[in-house]
Order: structure tokens, then C-alpha cells, then sequence
């Protein structure tokens, strides 16, 4: 997975976006500093309809050993209903604002992962 392709800005096609070439599949960021997160904002591929894009659960980590142990702070998740249809994006508000360096995104689905862009808000 090419990470950068879901924070560069761009929004159309396969070639703007980071994929997975299966399922079960997470993309992580590290922050420049520890800071404050919401909610997070993804922008999911429009041009194949027959991807799966649900099951995302976000969380937010101090450490890089947090993030590939799977041990931060859950924000959230979305478990469905798939998103087949404008605006191809999904909100996940975290209940409490949650402090850290790493944010992850973990998709738990044998479809594979498409991030097209990635908005993480403070409060």
C-alpha cells in the first residue's frame, strides 16, 4: 500500500488512492506531534461499485508498538451498511476526544482496503 496516496490531496480514481491488494488490512499516519483527535473523515474510491467499503474501526496510539499490537484507544467504527453511492465517505466521530502520535485505520474485511483520502479533525 502506497500511504502517502491517502493524504496527498487527491480524490479521483484508483491512482489517487492507498489499496490493499487483500483484506484484513490496516493504514496507519504518525503525526508531526501528539495532539488532539474527534473524528476522522475518509474518502472512499468511486470507480468500481462492487468493493465492499465497510468494517473500518479507527484508533488512536502513542506508540508505533501500539499500532501493530492493535493496543490504542478506540475513536470508533463502522460496521455498515456499505457505502455504494455518493458521497463515498465515511464520519467516524470518536465518543471522547482522544490524545496521540498515531492515528490507524484497520479494515476487517476479506475485500480489500481503499483509502482515498483521510481528514483527521481536533476539536
Amino acid at each position: 500500500m502506497i500511504v502517502d496516496k491517502a493524504i496527498d490531496g487527491k480524490v479521483e480514481g484508483i491512482h489517487d488512492c492507498a489499496h490493499t491488494a487483500s483484506g484484513f488490512s490496516y493504514w496507519a499516519v504518525k503525526f508531526g506531534t501528539s495532539g488532539p483527535v474527534k473524528s476522522v473523515k475518509m474518502k472512499l474510491r468511486t470507480d468500481y461499485c462492487f468493493e465492499i467499503q465497510t468494517n473500518y474501526t479507527v484508533t488512536v496510539a502513542n506508540s508505533r508498538d501500539d499500532v501493530i499490537n492493535d493496543a490504542g484507544t478506540k475513536c470508533g467504527s463502522y460496521f455498515g451498511p456499505a457505502i455504494d453511492k455518493e458521497p463515498f465517505s465515511i464520519t467516524i466521530d470518536c465518543t471522547n476526544t482522544i490524545f496521540g502520535k498515531f492515528l490507524k485505520i484497520k479494515h476487517e474485511s476479506t475485500e480489500m482496503m481503499t483509502l482515498c483520502e483521510v481528514y483527521v479533525y481536533s476539536p
